[in-house]
């Protein structure tokens, strides 16, 4: 176990090899928990550039902040603008500009921010890779913020379990994904491990899931094509906002709250509101 304390940094590493793990690595039942201090302007040329997380890996964040780390493939300054991106990037395949979770990996983020990330592919700010991962926002004054990538600007979900939200209102401080950016999937992008292979359709374990309840909130976030707020695709993609949750004020061509497609199944239920979002196509949801 290790305990990061008030007035504290993990700034400035490198991680060279593959899983990546620019700042922190977290292996075998390790557990690491944070109460104030920053893991801050990493880089993994790999995944996880502030965090790699496996093997019943444990995070728990309870203050501080997770900003301005970086997973690519490839020197900053040779990266080019993919060409619908408008600045977004895709050269690499690296994955969890903040955050990479794998086999079993637990992170709890009651507080703190996760901000100004970048992934050359997917998941800028976090990226929950497998099935039995799962990445819990609650309570507090939590936040995914201005963080970057290809697919899922603030979060990309694979397999395993996202969940947001606060069983107590506080305007100031609930759950918060706001103002990421992506060319697919601005505030959280899901695709089921891998859409974009073919195994994705004929292996449930491969189960990706998202449950938004309670006081959370998805706001200004940004996708260039599909999905401003939260993109589904797969046969095996749910996901489920409820109970005083907000999806609002998101953009991107087509469906600018939320895009489900591919087989994915999304519910709306109870006070749940998706609001104010823009696309020209599908402003507040787009199913295909």
């Amino acid at each position: 176990t290790m305990y990061g304390g008030w007035s504290s940094y993990i700034a400035g590493n490198k991680a060279r090899g593959s899983h990546g793990g620019g700042g922190v690595f977290i292996d075998n039942d390790g557990t690491f928990i944070m109460y104030g201090e920053g893991i801050i302007g990493n880089r993994a040329e790999d995944d996880g550039g502030g965090i790699y997380m496996r093997h019943s890996g444990t995070f728990d964040m309870k203050h501080g902040k997770i900003i301005n780390n970086c997973a690519t493939s490839l020197a900053i300054d040779k990266r080019k603008p993919s060409g619908e991106g408008k600045g977004l990037y895709n050269d690499g395949n690296c994955y969890g500009g903040g955050v990479y979770m794998d086999d079993q990996a637990t992170f709890t983020m009651t507080g703190g921010t996760i901000a100004g990330n970048m992934a050359d592919f997917t998941g800028g700010g976090v990226y929950v890779k497998a099935e039995g991962c799962t990445f819990t926002m609650d309570k507090g004054n939590a936040e995914i913020t201005k963080n970057t990538a290809y697919f899922g600007g603030g979060v990309g979900v694979g397999a395993g379990t996202f969940v947001m939200g606060s069983e107590n209102y506080d305007q100031a401080k609930h759950p918060k994904i706001t103002n990421n950016k992506a060319h697919i999937g601005g505030g959280i992008g899901m695709r089921p491990y891998d859409y974009f292979n073919d195994y994705v359709y004929g292996d449930s374990s491969y189960l990706g899931s998202l449950r938004i309840s309670g006081y959370a909130e998805i706001s200004g976030n940004n996708a260039t094509t599909e999905g401003g707020g939260i993109y589904l695709i797969g046969y095996y993609a749910t996901g489920e906002i409820d109970g005083n949750a907000v999806i609002s004020n998101n953009r991107a061509a087509d469906g600018g709250g939320v895009f489900a497609a591919g087989g994915s199944v999304f519910k709306i239920e109870d006070n749940a509101k998706i609001s104010g979002n823009t696309a020209n196509h599908g402003g507040g949801v787009y199913v295909r």
